[in-house]
């Protein structure tokens, strides 16, 4: 569903309420899209997925707006949209430097028409996060709709506050037969037996992150040394370093 509208309510997080109507007009199904980090005045052509398969849906209108939480949103960065990548998803490169912390961030982003208009709101996840650190990051939006013009960050939050475990050391081994970087990660562990996680940056010639890449390490001896190497999937060729952020115990 595409739904239009201005956001009238100043800005907030926007509940969307409407109606799936039959040819005749009459009401089969109601639906609810929840916008977040909206801003006042924002314009809308939103698409939302409506969770009805009922074959006889002829049209749709919107029944109410309600900003559910009033507050502007928190953050600032810069937005820029690369192309579509092989399964017709936008790639976004977001760039910011993390001012809130150490923690696990969450950056919310717009993807808009010609117009200026929303279509989309993305939402990338990126864990253990150093305070003062700065992002080139590239995120995939699980938006397919071809006629994205540009994007915007909409808003950046720690989430989850906290400094990382562990420590290792990185270094890349290159680009391996599908494009992908390889890197190996050097690290005792010291946190006993078990399965371990070990996340690691990689990160472009002025040190920005661009991409959090993870290792997921089996049957792990308290004591054990490694120097492992792990496929990270990330494709883009600008990559100059690695580092490792996080080595924990699950």
């Amino acid at each position: 569903m595409s739904l239009a509208f201005t956001a009238d309510q100043g800005a907030g997080d926007y509940v969307v309420e409407y109606a799936l109507r039959d040819s005749g007009g009459a009401r089969i199904d109601s639906d609810t899209a929840y916008i977040d980090s909206v801003l006042g005045g924002e314009s809308f052509r939103y698409m939302d997925t409506a969770f009805n398969d009922n074959a006889g849906v002829a049209s749709c209108d919107i029944l109410s707006l309600m900003n559910s939480a009033p507050g502007e949103p928190s953050g600032t960065g810069t937005c820029s949209t690369a192309e579509q990548d092989m399964f017709g998803f936008w790639e976004a490169g977001l760039g910011f430097t993390a001012n809130q912390g150490d923690g696990d961030y969450v950056v919310e982003y717009a993807l808009r028409d010609a117009d200026g208009s929303r279509m989309y709101t993305a939402t990338a996840y990126i864990d253990t996060v150093s305070d003062g650190e700065t992002f080139q990051y590239t995120d995939t939006a699980l938006f397919d709709l071809p006629d994205v013009a540009s994007c915007d960050v909409l808003s950046i939050e720690n989430s989850v506050s906290g400094a990382a475990t562990g420590s290792g050391s990185c270094s890349l081994l290159g680009i391996e037969t599908f494009g992908f970087w390889e890197a190996s990660l050097g690290f005792t562990a010291d946190q006993g037996d078990g399965d371990y996680t070990v996340e690691y940056a990689l990160r472009n010639a002025d040190g920005s992150r661009m991409y959090t890449a993870t290792a997921y390490i089996d049957t792990v001896s308290d004591g054990e040394t490694f120097q492992y190497d792990d496929m990270a999937l990330f494709d883009v060729p600008d990559v100059a370093s690695c580092d490792v952020l996080s080595v924990e115990l699950n």
